[in-house]
């Protein structure tokens, strides 16, 4: 909110980056990490969990209205990180009901997230849910070692579409790296 209003009454608001934005003696990039960390760890080591409102919440101020883009990539990547910590059976930040909103109703919704303009941390973020919706509806059975192979039941995986319209759209050094 501070970096909103400062930047809507400051004449020079293009010459600002997240580094150089200083409010309260530190950068807006910090701030935005402060308080996701402090989200993380909040409802990481308590019985909390994040609801649908609060994603979506948080959705509509970092991700779909951000001040940067890089508020944006911070954020896609706490998600990120928030689902493979499920995955490897960390402190759950969210149920899956909040899980599986985040991907049908956030990440494979194209009015909710933009395709063409799509960070690597963006296509990061798509493919950690993509594997983690699939692999718990046994869609997409990963390999245990190296010497074993991924098993995908193509005609049923969740979010094929929207994967398709990332290939076909994000720019190109959004996928690169791409594991699926």
């Amino acid at each position: 909110k501070y970096a909103t209003d400062y930047l809507s009454s400051s004449p020079s608001r293009g010459s600002f980056t997240p580094d150089t934005l200083i409010i309260h003696g530190q950068p807006h990039s910090a701030h935005i990490m402060q308080r996701l960390s402090f989200l993380s760890f909040l409802v990481g080591s308590s019985r909390l969990q994040l609801g649908q409102n609060h994603i979506d919440s948080l959705w509509n101020t970092l991700v779909k209205s951000s001040v940067f883009p890089d508020d944006r990539n911070k954020s896609l990547l706490s998600l990120a990180d928030a689902v493979e910590a499920k995955d490897k059976k960390q402190p759950i930040i969210f149920q899956q009901q909040v899980t599986k909103h985040i991907f049908a109703d956030l990440l494979c919704n194209p009015t909710c997230f933009d395709y063409a303009s799509m960070s690597v941390e963006g296509f990061n973020c798509f493919q950690s849910y993509f594997i983690h919706i699939n692999h718990t509806k046994d869609l997409l059975l990963l390999p245990y070692s190296q010497f074993h192979r991924i098993i995908v039941l193509a005609n049923k995986l969740r979010g094929l579409d929207p994967l398709w319209n990332i290939i076909m759209t994000a720019k190109k050094q959004a996928s690169c790296g791409c594991r699926l």
